[in-house]
């Protein structure tokens, strides 16, 4: 969602006054607030803990975890999924893209079935879906080409 301006003035998000300032998520997740200086100061001392209360900072940190978990995949050497597309074969498999820390891709084939072992959200690396099956190496990093 946007922000409401009458004229050139932010309005404020919880009681509709005119002159608001955006205040800042203490976890960065969310998007600023508008509030009035009154509305502000009703709520400026409770500010973190309507955060908390909010979820922000369970989903920044679990963010931040992900986050660095995918960048020492790619430091040492891993391939992250990153894009997908059911083929035009005649076997219907799933073209599979990984990409690598210098943004290098390999790509794979593989059944519906080993591709949707694992959550869409999740990071996968080639050897995880190894497990489920021996993939096929794509011939062609077309993402649109059958090969």
């Amino acid at each position: 969602m946007g922000y409401l301006y009458r004229g050139s003035n932010l309005v404020c998000e919880s009681c509709g006054d005119t002159n608001a300032t955006k205040h800042k998520c203490p976890f960065g997740w969310c998007r600023p607030t508008a509030l009035c200086q009154n509305c502000w100061s009703e709520h400026k001392g409770k500010w973190r803990q309507l955060h908390v209360d909010a979820g922000c900072e369970a989903n920044s940190e679990e963010y931040n975890e992900k986050a660095k978990h995918e960048a020492e995949i790619l430091r040492n050497g891993g391939y992250l999924r990153c894009a997908a597309l059911t083929s035009k074969r005649p076997d219907k498999k799933v073209k599979v893209f990984f990409r690598g820390q210098a943004g290098d891709e390999k790509a794979f084939f593989m059944t519906k079935e080993a591709y949707h072992s694992i959550p869409i959200g999740a990071l996968a690396i080639i050897e995880d879906y190894q497990k489920f099956e021996e993939l096929e190496p794509a011939q062609n990093l077309d993402i649109y080409s059958p090969l």
